[in-house]
């Protein structure tokens, strides 16, 4: 189960789709449909694709993510991977934020790196074991490979990362994080990035990437966002 793009909508709100008034978001309603659906599947992966912080009264009055990430938390979120709108802030907030919630260690961050010593700031990807049952009954073991996108060229709204953190063109980083995921066992390998679907060949840096991502020999899935819109289009 995926969920991108929240942005500290902690409770439902009314929107127009297709020209009709509907009620949309919050955790709330994200939870119980989790819960539903752990009661049939109970290994479900329950991923999130960034940008969980900006866009409501909340985020603008209190200036903190914590109430977001707690509730990522809450509706049992395994791995997240952050959006271009978690880096409006300093890196020291940030990380401040995601401690003080215990969710930093369940960020993945493949394509942004320390501009100094070239390391990750975050894990640069992750490997989780599910147990699953097949259709004849047996129980086997699946290891799920996670990568993390996110736009590469970051944030300058409130901050400016230059000298301080490096991003990634997104499809060379999957490509080079891959055979990495796969020399670690990793049955499948899922891209969890924060990018629009974009174009079949991106330009360098292009924020949105997800349908080049799944001409990458390796990846299995693409979980992407950003631009808010549904795929496929109406249109």
């Amino acid at each position: 189960l995926y969920t991108p793009d929240n942005h500290t909508h902690l409770n439902s709100f009314t929107t127009i789709i297709n020209g009709e008034k509907k009620e949309a978001g919050g955790f709330a309603k994200l939870k119980t449909l989790i819960n539903e659906h752990k009661k049939v599947n109970p290994d479900t992966l329950v991923l999130d694709g960034g940008d969980f912080s900006m866009g409501t009264l909340i985020q603008t009055v209190y200036d903190t993510e914590a109430a977001e990430l707690r509730m990522l938390g809450q509706i049992g979120c395994d791995v997240t991977t952050l959006g271009n709108h978690e880096f409006d802030y300093t890196l020291d907030y940030i990380q401040k934020q995601l401690s003080s919630t215990g969710m930093s260690g369940k960020v993945v961050l493949s394509n942004v790196t320390n501009v100094n010593t070239g390391a990750h700031i975050w894990a640069e990807n992750k490997i989780i074991t599910k147990n699953l049952v097949t259709e004849s009954g047996k129980t086997i073991s699946v290891k799920v490979g996670l990568i993390g996108e996110t736009v590469p060229t970051l944030a300058k709204k409130r901050t400016n990362y230059t000298g301080v953190l490096n991003g990634e063109d997104i499809v060379k980083n999957v490509k080079k994080e891959v055979p990495i995921l796969q020399k670690k066992g990793a049955d499948i390998i899922v891209v969890l990035a924060h990018s629009g679907i974009g174009e079949q060949k991106p330009a360098e840096l292009d924020a949105n990437t997800g349908y080049a991502l799944t001409k990458i020999s390796g990846v299995d899935a693409v979980l992407c966002g950003h631009l808010h819109k549904d795929f496929p289009d109406a249109n």
